[in-house]
C-alpha cells in the first residue's frame, strides 16, 4: 500500500517512527497495552510522544468513555472493555490522517460502542481524517461511505 506516493516498507525506521506517530492511528484487535503500567501511564506514552492533547483533553476523552476513574489502575486489573476504550482513547491522542481499527467495540456494550464510535468520528472530523473499520457486527451503529464486504 502506497501512502502519500511512498512505499512505507522502503522507510528507514526514523521515517517509519514519524509516519505512525503523526498519519497513522491505530486499536489493534489485541490492544497491545502495557498492563504494568497504569491506564494514565499508556495514555501518557503516546502523547509524550506526539505532545498532541493538553491534559484537560485527555481528561475530556477519558470521561465521555467513562474510564476517567480507574486512571491510577493498572491495566492488568481493567475488564477488557475497559481496555479497549483506552485503546480507543490512546489512538486520539496523536494526529492522524487514517484511523484504522480492528474489532474496536467486541467487547462493548451498545452504548458504550455508540458513544466510542462518535468520539472516533468527532476527532476523525477535527483532523479530516479517514476512518477504516474491520468489524464482524453486521448490527453495526456505524455508517460510512463505502463498506467492503469480504
Amino acid at each position: 500500500v502506497n501512502i502519500d506516493g511512498q512505499n512505507p516498507d522502503e522507510f528507514s525506521f526514523k521515517q517509519k517512527s514519524l509516519f505512525y506517530t503523526r498519519k497513522i492511528a491505530m486499536v489493534h484487535q489485541a490492544l497491545f497495552l502495557f498492563d504494568a503500567l497504569s491506564l494514565d501511564e499508556n495514555i501518557q506514552l503516546k502523547n509524550k510522544l506526539t505532545s498532541f492533547k493538553s491534559d484537560k483533553e485527555i481528561r475530556t476523552i477519558l470521561q465521555k468513555l467513562d474510564i476517567e476513574k480507574q486512571v491510577k489502575q493498572k491495566v492488568k486489573t481493567l475488564s477488557y472493555g475497559q481496555k479497549q476504550r483506552l485503546a480507543i482513547a490512546r489512538a486520539l491522542c496523536q494526529p492522524f490522517e487514517f484511523i484504522l481499527l480492528d474489532e474496536p467495540f467486541s467487547h462493548l456494550d451498545k452504548e458504550n460502542a455508540k458513544i466510542a464510535w462518535e468520539l472516533i468520528c468527532e476527532e476523525a472530523n477535527k483532523q479530516n481524517a479517514g476512518i477504516i473499520l474491520t468489524s464482524l457486527d453486521k448490527d453495526s451503529h456505524t455508517n460510512f461511505d463505502k463498506i467492503l464486504n469480504l
